[in-house]
């Protein structure tokens, strides 16, 4: 029901991400900009400038930049913004091309902006543009050079920062590469930094809440050296869950033979995690609630409150919002509880994380062990990725424990025939992915696009053309395993076939 770890050292939050631009151990790091500009006179100077700063790529149209960022994904783009009006075709292309990039580049526009309303001044802003530069400006190339050595300095610090996070969190069991766990290692570091604010985990059983909750009290430089304590709402029991969380007097109940501090003054300074929250008693709701907006408790029996000084952590993997609409879940206490929230994803929607987490459970089983197993064999990672994880990573975890103490063969590596039958039965159970599409070469076909000023469907088109042309000759014409290659139905090759005249 209830458990206490002591609290680990780990950095703090500033060793994460540092602000010094000369960082030592930082990586080099060379961005790959792309700039798109249809004035090639202005386009080359911007180029010239730009060369010391990192690989600038030109594309002339914003069709042919439209293609290069779907084939690849540039860390910067630059491009000019017209005056001219706001429905005007040229602008409105600019703007869906911003907003269709800016997730995943950094954007710098450059325009003449004395020409520019303020609405028009505002709407690449809006669209996702990190700056607007004035073109006419007599230090307009120094201020763009200025601007994008800012952003790679940017760049690079959440490339090194990105290492480090992973470190970090590997330390309190947390092992993570994808991008949606990075998300996540980014909002604890966050979180750590205001002590007082009551958290709240979200996700499936097995994500690792409890120990992103270690983590983030390990991070906090003001509680990591009191007290962690974690409850389980679902075990307390009904009738003592008030005494076992605010504790009582002597002789407050029957059985009562003595003072009880309760698990919020047990925590005093440090976090209690309320874990499996959605399962704690509707009674005992408002009492909670009072603690945590006034921030001092009554233990049963006693007539004067006690402060206290704990931050709240509440975790669960029910719905609370539904709970609420069903009567089960108190709405003014979601709200307290619910200041700043992280969300753990499902194993199964981040498989990049399933061989890195495989590797360290393996490596972690056997310390001990004479006979140490260096890796996995062919095809184990393969059929591990391939499983829905309904119990996430403490599934995973047991699953290589159970391999380790079970395995039939004594080689150095974890063989397929070493995993437990119901992997095979789940894995031939799942439905077979399509085979992933070959690739074309990308380089060629982008210049041919910008050289022949294809537009953008044309452009998609030939690629289409090309890439069923080559997949075609690999598979002997056969049109039925070409279909299963691309994924696609049979009918629908034989239409592409058609169309593009390749019987």
């Amino acid at each position: 029901m209830m458990s206490q770890r002591p609290a680990t050292p780990m950095p703090t939050g500033n060793d994460v991400a540092p602000s010094c631009p000369s960082h030592p151990t930082a990586p080099a790091f060379r961005p790959e900009i792309l700039l798109c500009d249809s004035d090639p006179i202005r386009a080359a100077r911007v180029k010239s400038a730009l060369a010391a700063c990192g690989r600038v790529v030109f594309h002339g149209k914003l069709d042919s930049a439209r293609l290069a960022c779907q084939l690849d994904f540039p860390e910067l783009i630059l491009l000019p913004f017209g005056a001219a009006g706001a429905g005007a075709p040229e602008t409105l292309a600019t703007l869906d091309f911003l907003r269709a990039c800016a997730r995943h580049a950094a954007i710098l526009v450059y325009a003449d902006t004395a020409r520019l309303s303020i609405t028009l001044y505002c709407q690449p802003l809006a669209a996702g543009a990190r700056q607007l530069l004035n073109e006419q400006s007599p230090t307009f190339l120094d201020d763009l050079t200025a601007a994008v050595e800012r952003l790679t300095q940017d760049l690079r610090i959440q490339f090194h920062e990105q290492e480090q996070l992973g470190r970090l969190f590997a330390d309190c069991g947390l092992i993570a590469q994808s991008a949606a766990m990075r998300e996540v290692f980014r909002r604890a570091i966050k979180a750590s930094h205001f002590s007082d604010l009551p958290l709240l985990l979200l996700g499936e059983t097995g994500t690792g809440k409890q120990r992103l909750a270690e983590a983030i009290h390990a991070l906090d430089p003001r509680r990591r050296d009191k007290p962690f304590i974690t409850v389980n709402c679902g075990a307390l029991s009904k009738t003592l869950a008030e005494s076992e969380l605010f504790g009582h007097s002597k002789g407050a109940f029957s059985g009562a033979n003595g003072e009880r501090k309760g698990l919020f003054r047990a925590a005093n300074g440090g976090t209690l995690m309320l874990d499996e929250i959605g399962e704690l008693d509707l009674e005992l709701q408002p009492k909670l609630l009072r603690v945590l907006q006034e921030r001092r408790l009554l233990p049963v029996g006693e007539d004067y409150e006690h402060p206290i000084d704990v931050r709240v952590v509440a975790a669960t993997n029910r719905p609370l919002d539904k709970m609420i609409a069903e009567g089960k879940f108190r709405e003014d206490l979601y709200q307290r509880l619910n200041v700043f929230r992280i969300h753990l994803p499902p194993l199964r929607e981040r498989p990049e994380d399933v061989a890195l987490q495989a590797q360290h459970f393996l490596e972690h089983y056997q310390a001990d062990r004479d006979d140490k197993v260096s890796g996995f064999g062919p095809r184990v990672l393969e059929a591990l990725q391939s499983l829905p994880w309904e119990g996430n990573t403490r599934q995973l975890e047991n699953v290589v424990r159970e391999t380790l103490a079970d395995r039939v063969g004594r080689g150095p590596l974890l063989e397929m025939a070493d995993l437990p039958r119901w992997v095979f039965e789940k894995v031939a159970e799942a439905p077979v992915p399509p085979a992933p599409p070959c690739r074309v070469e990308e380089g060629p076909l982008i210049d041919l696009a910008c050289n022949a000023r294809l537009s953008l469907a044309a452009a998609v088109e030939e690629y289409e053309r090309r890439l069923l042309e080559k997949v075609l000759a690999e598979t002997g014409g056969n049109r039925t395993h070409a279909a299963q290659r691309l994924g696609l139905t049979p009918r629908t090759i034989f239409a592409k076939v058609k169309k593009y005249q390749l019987d």
